[in-house]
């Protein structure tokens, strides 16, 4: 049946005028054919519509993925503000609990008191954490320094209670900078500039043109004001019984011996006269004539 040949005539006009002769098979096989390409065409489209279902997935991933590194490092960096004000409320609080005890507090030692440790983060400590679980490490992080910083204000507080009291006190107290400038040798061992060999440097040296002013950082009296040997121009001020400072290096002298100075004042100015390589300023402060870091009382 399938494989008979039949004739298809095709007339125009009433008349014969082309002959067609076929199998059945022939219209079978087409059929399938055109059965087949279809069903190709709906695969690779359904195909193509995968994937760009799949791109379009990933594209939100990654979009997903970006905002929350966005806020994982604005949490990182809110964390990191709240640690450097937490620092900054301890570095003074300590300079006001020095001020007031007496106490120098250790060389080269941190000057966190509160209990707690310390939170530093960087990008690649950061991300080999899955971000929930990097989201909870950093939100416990900022409550501990909540907490510090909490204990910190209490702490504060009780400064400024004692302050308080002891307005005279600190009035006396050499908690500003005597001059503007840069420091160019601080307080404790260093090398010596003149002989290479390792000494003790019990001031800062404040680098400043010649000239500028320099003023007394507290209330108290001139007990010296002359020549002092490699220190050329020096002026010693004394502000309580066991608290002096001195000057050193100046090229003027701008006060007298017994004068009595308030906070501001200008003790003389910037030089190189003496043992000196350069101008600047040779501050230190004694506490009961032992040399003391000056850092430890600058509030400013």
């Amino acid at each position: 049946m399938l494989f008979k040949r039949y004739h298809l005539l095709i007339l125009r006009d009433g008349r014969t005028t082309r002959s067609i002769s076929m199998r059945p098979i022939v219209p079978l096989v087409f059929f399938c054919a055109m059965i087949l390409l279809s069903s190709t065409m709906i695969h690779f489209w359904r195909h193509s519509r995968g994937g760009e279902t799949m791109d379009t997935r990933l594209a939100l991933a990654q979009a997903e993925q970006q905002e929350q590194t966005h806020q994982l490092l604005t949490l990182s960096s809110q964390v990191r503000n709240i640690q450097d004000e937490l620092e900054r409320i301890r570095d003074f609080d300590t300079r006001l609990h020095v001020m007031f005890s007496d106490e120098e507090p250790l060389q080269d030692m941190p000057l966190a008191v509160a209990s707690g440790g310390s939170h530093e983060f960087s990008r690649t400590d950061l991300f080999p954490l899955r971000p929930q679980a990097l989201t909870r490490v950093l939100r416990q992080c900022q409550e501990d320094l909540d907490v510090q910083m909490h204990l910190e204000e209490v702490r504060q507080q009780q400064l400024m209670l004692a302050i308080r009291s002891q307005v005279t006190r600190l009035h006396l107290m050499p908690s500003i900078w005597p001059v503007s400038g840069i420091i160019t040798s601080g307080f404790g061992y260093r090398r010596d500039p003149f002989t290479n060999a390792s000494s003790f440097h019990p001031a800062l040296d404040i680098s400043a043109p010649k000239g500028t002013p320099v003023y007394a950082p507290a209330s108290g009296r001139v007990i010296y004001a002359d020549w002092d040997g490699a220190y050329g121009l020096c002026v010693h001020v004394r502000h309580t019984p066991d608290i002096t400072t001195r000057y050193a290096h100046l090229t003027e002298i701008n006060v007298r011996l017994a004068q009595t100075l308030d906070r501001g004042d200008i003790v003389g100015y910037v030089g190189s006269t003496g043992r000196a390589t350069g101008a600047h300023l040779h501050y230190e402060v004694r506490i009961n004539n032992e040399p003391v870091n000056p850092r430890n009382y600058i509030l400013n």
